[in-house]
């Protein structure tokens, strides 16, 4: 669960340099958003300052320098104490500078602040993870129409979940099921149903109400096999643990048939004979590609061939 933490960390973190290097920017600011794009962190730091000091408190453009200076300090290797006080103060001023102005950077700077007092990011440190969950919930309380929100909506709830225990994991998933009731179509809708699957999964034991959330996270995920593939495997896995049948073999005909390219196809067909069905045969995953190839090397050929029966003859 850490893992995914820091992996939705290093998202956001692309996520903000592309979204502020979209914009118009000075000649600093675009390289500073330029390093944070490659992770280079460190190479960050000095066009970032130079872009705060050359700019006036409070305008737009020491917004966007503190808050990528801050993203510097906190994800520049290796970690210190220093450079995580330093982000800290960074962010602190945008949000104290924004208070009565909050849009977009006002969010963003309590989310990356969030997630550096939840963070264990150096020997002795010690993660405020009150602290962390007061500065999220901010986020969506005081500025639900944020571009950011959803993000939070999703951090806030993981505090919750993360416990593993039973009655705050029910109330995280509550959080979160009724930020999706708002905002079904957010852009990170499937996401957050996953994280609700899991939670029903483990520890709550509620099957049948983890695959539902599955089946709902599969709608963001039209165009990405491998994880389709994941998220019908565990449909199926989990219909199947929880006594439904009929849908346990629904999806696992789905695998086969519609990601023949999956690395559980095999396994799909063992337990569909192992529920008594016939499984589909397994697809050769590159015929079409070969085929394809074939085709282009066929209409080649036959493109030289006219070309060279369409020559005229030359004068003896």
């Amino acid at each position: 669960m850490l893992s995914r933490i820091y992996l939705i960390l290093v998202i956001l973190c692309l996520f903000v340099s592309s979204a502020f290097a979209a914009e118009p920017s000075t000649p600093f600011l675009q390289k500073g958003w330029e390093e944070i794009k490659f992770l280079a962190f460190r190479n960050a730091t000095e066009p970032f300052d130079e872009a705060r000091k050359r700019a006036k408190a409070g305008t737009p453009e020491w917004v966007e320098a503190t808050i990528g200076l801050a993203l510097a300090y906190q994800n520049r290797q290796p970690d210190t104490a220093a450079d995580k006080k330093k982000a800290a103060e960074l962010y602190d001023s945008v949000i104290v500078q924004k208070e009565y102005d909050k849009d977009d950077s006002f969010a963003l700077a309590l989310i990356l602040r969030a997630k550096l007092a939840g963070l264990k990011d150096y020997f002795d440190d010690e993660p405020d993870l009150e602290r962390a969950r007061q500065l999220v919930a901010r986020v969506v309380t005081e500025v639900p129409e944020s571009k950011y929100a959803d993000i939070a909506a999703l951090y806030l709830a993981q505090f919750d979940i993360m416990t593993m225990e039973k009655e705050k994991t029910e109330r995280g998933i509550k959080k979160l099921e009724g930020w999706l009731a708002k905002r079904p179509d957010n852009p990170l809708a499937s996401v957050q149903w996953e994280l609700i699957a899991e939670a029903y999964m483990y520890p709550l034991g509620k099957l049948q109400k983890s695959a539902q959330a599955y089946e709902k996270a599969l709608v963001g995920n039209a165009d990405n096999e491998r994880t389709l593939s994941t998220l019908y495997w565990k449909i199926a896995r989990l219909y199947d643990q929880n006594g439904n049948k009929s849908k346990a073999i629904e999806y696992y005909r789905r695998l086969i048939l519609e990601l023949p390219r999956s690395a559980c196809g095999f396994s799909a067909q063992v337990q569909l004979r192992r529920l008594g069905e016939v499984p589909p045969p397994l697809q050769d995953p590159f015929k079409a590609m070969r085929d394809e190839k074939t085709e282009n090397a066929t209409a080649a050929g036959d493109a030289q061939t006219g070309a060279a029966t369409s020559k005229p003859e030359t004068a003896k």
